[in-house]
């Protein structure tokens, strides 16, 4: 299994699609707070619908903003909550680095702080197997649930946190 590419830390990656599920395309968009606009004037969807978005690190709460012709009366605005990961020595941050990673594919009701699962455990095994976190009978090290040992939790920040 190989790992997905990973924005730098500061970019958020959205994936614009319609009721159908078909992308987005080439739509022209800006992410904005009360405050100020945090994109690029030409920020926009790609041909699969994604839009890569340079944001601070800190939380930011405001709007995507979609203007397109499609849009006849006035622009989409959709809310948007960015909030900065917990770290990798949290079940909340192991979950959703995992997830970002596409070790672990998330429910969209599913708690970040719920109890570590068979979900959890075969995602952590998937990644250490994959980043060579296992003992002589090629068995991923470690326990699945939280602490992690120290392997694992290095290897998943330097995987998921550095640029």
């Amino acid at each position: 299994m190989s790992t997905p590419a990973v924005p730098p830390r500061d970019v958020v990656q959205i994936r614009l699609v319609d009721e159908r599920g078909k992308p987005l395309r080439r739509i022209t968009c800006r992410v904005v707070d009360s405050v100020r606009v945090h994109s690029a004037p030409d920020l926009g969807t790609d041909d699969d619908g994604i839009v890569n978005v340079r944001l601070p690190r800190q939380k930011v709460v405001g709007q995507l903003v979609l203007e397109a012709k499609m849009f006849t009366k006035m622009p989409v605005r959709i809310p948007l909550e960015v909030r900065p990961l917990e770290g990798a020595d949290t079940l909340a941050g192991v979950r959703a680095r995992l997830q970002n990673l596409g070790y672990l594919a998330m429910k969209s009701d599913a708690k970040l702080d719920a109890p570590a699962d068979d979900q959890l455990a075969l995602a952590l095994d998937r990644f250490r197997f994959a980043n060579r976190i296992v003992d002589k009978d090629l068995v991923p090290a470690g326990p699945a649930a939280l602490p992690l040992d120290d392997r694992t939790r290095q290897r998943l920040e330097a995987a998921h946190d550095t640029p």
